[in-house]
């Protein structure tokens, strides 16, 4: 299997807190940063990555930008969701609603921590965000039913989201 490679690069840090990030980049070779991008860290003396959101951009005379990152998790989780009730397209290919073929969504959990009051969360992709709909999270060999919650945060292309168990597989 061919497997691709996630962009990334290296940033020299200016300033380190337990709840950010600051750093100056080149303006041209980091056109692609914006506010609210979410994005991953992984600081050069830890082992983990820490999932952080672009909240500070500032421009400066040299051609460079000043960018402040907000750390959202410093121990994020991969998990797996598959929606359980699949919604019916009405439009079916030799009597199969195309719909039906669900396929997995890689999505981020992220623990509640001292500082957020938002509790437990979940990370992913804006379109299969719907209030209430039913998951199925699969994480570390374990697995529960889960219905997804209001929205903490919105991206470009990414949501926040809290959600409740409704129970453990």
């Amino acid at each position: 299997p061919v497997r691709a490679e996630a962009h990334h690069e290296r940033w020299l840090m200016e300033n380190e807190s337990s709840t950010g990030f600051g750093a100056t980049v080149d303006a041209v070779e980091n056109d692609w940063i914006r506010l609210g991008k979410l994005v991953g860290l992984r600081p050069e003396r830890s082992q983990n990555w820490v999932i952080g959101v672009v909240r500070r951009l500032a421009s400066l005379e040299t051609g460079q930008r000043n960018v402040g990152i907000e750390v959202l998790s410093s121990k994020p989780v991969t998990v797996t969701l598959k929606a359980t009730k699949p919604r019916h397209s009405g439009y079916t290919i030799d009597g199969v609603d195309a719909v039906d073929v669900v396929l997995p969504i890689s999505a981020l959990y992220l623990a509640a921590s001292g500082e957020d009051k938002s509790g437990v969360s979940l990370i992913l992709d804006s379109a299969e965000y719907a209030p209430g709909r039913h998951f199925e999270l699969s994480a570390r060999s374990r697995s529960y039913s889960i219905a997804l919650g209001s929205v903490i945060e919105k991206g470009d292309d990414w949501l926040r989201t809290s959600f409740e168990v409704l129970k453990k597989k």
